[in-house]
């Protein structure tokens, strides 16, 4: 299932012809309707999810775009992992993003829908969404979805034994930012992570909260939250 507003008729008269990012469209109902119907069946189905991407070329009707000072590469890569974060809040057990090589050579462009869609271009060099899927992997791979405390921003957590991390975007494609404030337990300091592309780690800092309490800025490209 692919993100974007050219779907059916109707977009003839409406759509951009372009990707839009995953929780703007009616993604979150159509994950959630295999997941409740898988549930239904009580046989312990798997629901996967087998494609999905955003591409980089200007003339795909599955493209990224550049939203504010981000390139379309940056904010391919927020909405692949933001894709990603949905699938999670609904259930779905894989995601297969499509694909890991582009199939197009650097420099040409045949107009084809996924010819520059790869977490690496065909050279084998990694686009920023590769980093951040490794960056995440290796700062929280043996986590689980727990639960969604706040719809907008989006404020998820998850968690691994008794350690729990904060993921918090805002859901929107028009550069968006919101001040939230998050309860860490009273916690005395948090460290923040951010996604930082080129980078095989994240960029992170230590603060201090208000007795628990830490006010952020939450953007459209998740941030990484856990209280110390």
């Amino acid at each position: 299932m692919y993100s974007n507003d050219y779907t059916g008729w109707f977009a003839k008269f409406t759509g951009k012809k372009r990707g839009v990012a995953p929780e703007t469209n009616s993604m979150t109902k159509i994950a959630g309707s295999f997941t409740d119907f898988a549930s239904k069946l009580n046989k312990g189905v798997e629901v996967w999810s087998t494609e999905t991407g955003y591409d980089l070329s200007e003339r795909s009707v599955q493209r990224a775009i550049p939203i504010g000072s981000k390139s379309n590469e940056i904010t391919q890569a927020d909405w692949l992992i933001r894709l990603g974060l949905l699938y999670a809040r609904q259930g779905i057990d894989r995601v297969f993003y499509y694909q890991l090589y582009d199939n197009n050579d650097p420099g040409t462009d045949t107009g084809t829908p996924y010819g520059f869609s790869g977490l690496l271009d065909k050279t084998g060099k990694r686009r920023a969404v590769a980093d951040y899927v490794h960056q995440i992997t290796a700062l929280m791979g043996n986590y689980y979805y727990y639960n969604t405390i706040n719809q907008d921003p989006l404020v998820d957590i998850y968690q691994s034994g008794k350690k729990r991390m904060y993921i918090l975007v805002v859901p929107d494609e028009v550069d968006r930012k919101e001040k939230y404030e998050l309860d860490l337990n009273f916690a005395k300091k948090a460290i923040i992570r951010t996604l930082n592309p080129g980078s095989n780690q994240m960029t992170s800092k230590e603060v201090d909260t208000d007795n628990g309490i830490l006010e952020i800025e939450v953007t459209e490209t998740p941030v990484f939250v856990e209280a110390k």
